[in-house]
């Protein structure tokens, strides 16, 4: 037997302001993606990726954000120094950049996380 919920408001127990909800920090999406932008299958809320070319990858979200200006981070690794940027946020994609330690666009394996608000 499936069950509904359909709620307008939830309110704490004295039924006068908003019920303090924990472990809300989760985070919304997360991608490990190899260095063609492919998704391993280890990811979460991330519909698919795209390799725009060298180091530039676009991840597109299964479910929205309700803000490009969300929470936005990740790293990439490889046996040496390697850095990487989040840009074009938006509500429903992002994109990852991977540099070499040069400064360099380069491919490389890349894990981001996406902490924010589902639209």
């Amino acid at each position: 037997m499936t069950s509904v919920l359909n709620v307008d408001t939830i309110a704490d127990a004295a039924g006068t302001g908003p019920v303090a909800l924990t472990k809300q920090s989760a985070a919304k999406a997360w991608a490990f993606a190899t260095s063609a932008a492919a998704l391993t299958g280890e990811s979460f809320n991330i519909s698919s990726g795209v390799d725009n070319g060298t180091g530039d990858y676009t991840l597109s979200f299964s479910n929205n954000i309700t803000s490009g200006n969300s929470v936005f981070s990740g790293t990439c690794g490889n046996s040496t120094a390697q850095t990487l940027s989040v840009a074009s946020r938006t509500t429903s994609s992002y994109d990852a950049h991977t540099f070499n330690s040069s400064g360099t666009a380069t491919d490389n394996t890349n894990m981001t996380l996406v902490h924010g608000d589902l639209a």
